[in-house]
């Protein structure tokens, strides 16, 4: 068997035509890589541009937040009403002061 292969490999080495066939493949093999390559920085780019889209968007929406925010002011929040035991607390001190 590897007398086989022996003798295939230098059939292919001293033709034209199979070299010619090897050296097609070659160039196609190559041109298909770089193909390839090219589609996946494309793709990585349309990605790339996608997110900083959706980061800008969310930006904006965060500064319009913001904005709206400091238009109305802050407001104190509501006092809940005292518990039971805050009331007593509360009428204590004001039996002892």
């Amino acid at each position: 068997m590897n007398a086989w292969v022996a003798s295939g490999m230098t059939a292919a080495v001293f033709s034209p035509r199979i070299r010619r066939v090897l050296r097609k493949g070659v160039v196609y093999g190559l041109a298909g890589a770089l193909t390839a390559g090219d589609a996946v920085v494309a793709a990585a780019r349309g990605v790339t541009h996608e997110a900083e889209e959706v980061a800008h968007a969310a930006s904006t929406e965060a500064g319009e937040v913001v904005r709206e925010a400091r238009a109305v002011g802050h407001r104190e929040p509501e006092k809940a009403e005292p518990t039971p035991k805050e009331k007593k607390k509360m009428e204590a001190a004001e039996v002892g002061a």
